[in-house]
């Protein structure tokens, strides 16, 4: 069943920051041999807010990156978002039975600028994020255990596909994990999404079946990393530039402001009882001066892939990759 929001969000996950996501998991997880987890959903957001800050050629370039045309709509796709990601009930704030999510995201500003509250408004209001001087929380949520498997087998690697109870009808979360059928075969898997990150967004014709063999290890890790360099290597480097970033929306005063960091965390724990993810990015501002099928089976024994997807909107809240279950644990 098609709902009426689908046809909005599936503009929401756009290609920059999925590419943005698969750049860092080739880098960290193929070249540097470490687990890597990022939240796309989060980048997009934080994106979405600097756009609200801005002005001139700096706001045309994050339209292009963000896949919108107007402020208007990045703040109505931003809404949507959130939205999906903690719909309200008018009891106790939360979905009852669903997957229960918190992002926390926020801009810093150097300390003596005077923020116009136009742009406090909606980062607070809208965006339900803090822009100030000072730290902000991360707050992390579990989600509920998944109640089902799905297998199937592509060109080079299998997919298996964990569904989440939910009640509600517009949200319906599931966990991908990626395997490729060779052990060393995950660097040319992530290589495959980066040419083709339409793979972030396809439906995958899944069959849903008894797995016989089935083994997926637990796994409990951090990753953060600074973005700044990265979204420069892919074309969004007006924000950067201290002497031509025009966020001129966000504070008083007529000196230049620039993003001088963009700093992303996130968590991710899997084991039997379900899966708990958090996330959390924060800018900070300165002024100038991501046939015949064999026996099903599943046995996750070398390094894979993992998503974690809203499926009627396409969102990707997480994106990352496993090579070694037992670091960080």
């Amino acid at each position: 069943m098609e709902f009426p929001r689908q046809a909005e969000t599936r503009r929401f996950n756009t290609s920059f920051c999925l590419q943005l996501a698969n750049n860092i998991l080739l880098e960290n997880a193929a070249e540097n041999g470490s687990n890597t987890v990022i939240s796309p959903f989060s980048f997009h957001l934080i994106l979405s807010m600097i756009a609200a800050g801005s002005k001139g050629r700096t706001l045309k370039q994050l339209f292009y990156c963000l896949g919108s045309t107007s402020l208007e709509q990045i703040n109505s796709s931003a809404s949507q978002m959130i939205d999906l990601a903690s719909p309200a009930n008018e009891r106790n704030g939360s979905a009852i039975g669903d997957p229960d999510l918190c992002f926390a995201n926020g801009v810093w500003v150097a300390e003596g600028l005077n923020l116009k509250p136009y742009f406090q408004e909606i980062v607070a209001g809208l965006y339900h994020a803090v822009a100030k001087e000072a730290d902000f929380a991360n707050k992390q949520k579990s989600m509920p255990g998944p109640r089902l498997q799905q297998e199937g087998s592509f060109a080079g690697f299998k997919i298996l596909k964990l569904p989440y109870k939910t009640n509600h009808p517009t949200r319906k979360f599931a966990m991908y994990f990626f395997l490729p059928d060779a052990r060393d075969g995950l660097k040319d898997l992530l290589h495959m999404f980066k040419a083709n990150p339409g793979y972030f967004d396809k439906r995958f014709d899944l069959v849903e079946e008894k797995i016989p063999d089935f083994w997926v290890p637990r796994f409990r890790f951090e990753f953060e990393f600074e973005a700044s360099e990265a979204m420069i290597g892919m074309g969004l480097d007006l924000p950067f530039d201290r002497y031509k970033a025009e966020l001129t929306e966000m504070v008083y005063g007529t000196r230049r402001l620039f993003v001088r960091k963009v700093f992303h965390k996130c968590l991710i724990e899997v084991n039997e009882e379900g899966t708990e993810a958090a996330a959390c990015t924060a800018v900070i501002i300165e002024q100038q001066s991501m046939s015949m099928r064999p026996i099903a089976s599943f046995v996750a024994d070398h390094p894979f892939m993992f998503m974690v997807k809203e499926e009627i909107s396409g969102v990707v809240f997480f994106v990352g990759s496993v090579l070694n279950p037992l670091l960080n644990c």
